[in-house]
This record gives structure tokens, C-alpha cells and sequence, in this order.
């Protein structure tokens, strides 16, 4: 599927300047840009391009065709230095690049949209690890989901990829905040 770029939104979303603002003012951006992705009507179209094949009401099939598509196309690229950007879904899909806040915040704003029908509830989660010591340093975020039928949070990370459990495991500290 081609992106129009005609009608993209800003390039990018300066979240934080200096001085930096904290986790909450990020977290506050990439609520706004993903509830924004989910009305957006390109974005939408994306999600029902890469849900088409599967069977209707196969919600984790659609979430995880969703997903793997994220994992697979958008080249994790880091913010510069000593910024923290947050990048609306429909530029992250076009750019097909993005740090963990911008698929994140892609992957909420797919799932979010009016392609599917999953309403399962969302949290980003920031995770702080060993070698970044400082109290309440956050230096990774993803998502996840609830998953009604077994009660269970299903983390979304296409940074960690398949390495996920080993990623969960070396974090010292983490907080889900809801999206």
C-alpha cells in the first residue's frame, strides 16, 4: 500500500526540550499522537491492508499481523542526541523508521483504529536497566495489551523483537501507564 504523503502530518513531534520535561511529558505526546493515528484516515487503511487475509473476529491474529508488520518494516533509528522526539503513526509508516517510542505509539494508534474491532486495553510501559543507573531512569518503552480471554498483559516490543523475555528479564525497574 503507498502512503500519501501529501497529506502527512508535521514530519516530527519535538516531545521534550530542554530541560528534559520527564517520562510522563513523553508518555502525554505519544497518547495524543497515536488517539490522533487512530482517526487518521490513511493509517486506518494500512491497518485493514494488513488485516485483509485474516478471518474475521481472529483479534490476536489481526494484533499479531499488526505487529510483525512493525517489527519487520520500520528500521528501529534512535533520536538524536539529547532530544526526545515522538513521531505521529502516519509519518513513522511512511519514514518506515522510528525509535521504540514511535512504534509504540504506531502500534497503538494501529490497533486503536476503526479496522479493528479488538477493544483491548493498551498500556506503554518504560523500562530502566541496570546500566543506566539512576533512580527512576527510563531508558525503553513498548506496549502491551490485555488479552480478555486469558486475563494476561501481551507485550508488543518489535525493538526486542524475539528477544523480548530476555529484554523483560534485565529490567530493574518498569511502569505501564495506560494509552
Amino acid at each position: 500500500m503507498r502512503l500519501d504523503k501529501r497529506t502527512q502530518p508535521s514530519t516530527v513531534y519535538q516531545t521534550n526540550s530542554k530541560p528534559y520535561k520527564g517520562v510522563e511529558n513523553t508518555i502525554d505526546w505519544m497518547r495524543k499522537l497515536a488517539k490522533q493515528g487512530q482517526a487518521d484516515k490513511q493509517v486506518r487503511r494500512y491497518a485493514i491492508d494488513k488485516i485483509r487475509e485474516i478471518q474475521p473476529k481472529d483479534h490476536l491474529s489481526e494484533i499479531a499481523a499488526l505487529y510483525y508488520d512493525t517489527a519487520r518494516r520500520i528500521r528501529y533509528t534512535r533520536d538524536p542526541a539529547e532530544a526526545e522526539y515522538v513521531q505521529h503513526p502516519l509519518v513513522t509508516l511512511q519514514e518506515r523508521s522510528g525509535d521504540c517510542d514511535d512504534m509504540a505509539t504506531l502500534l497503538v494508534g494501529l490497533l486503536g483504529t476503526k479496522a479493528l474491532s479488538v477493544g483491548a486495553p493498551t498500556q506503554f510501559v518504560v523500562a530502566g536497566f541496570k546500566k543506566n543507573a539512576g533512580v527512576n531512569k527510563y531508558t525503553h518503552v513498548f506496549m502491551r495489551f490485555l488479552d480478555h480471554r486469558t486475563g494476561q498483559w501481551i507485550v508488543m516490543d518489535p525493538v526486542a523483537g524475539p528477544q523480548t523475555p530476555q529484554m523483560i528479564n534485565k529490567a530493574v525497574r518498569w511502569k505501564g501507564m495506560w494509552s
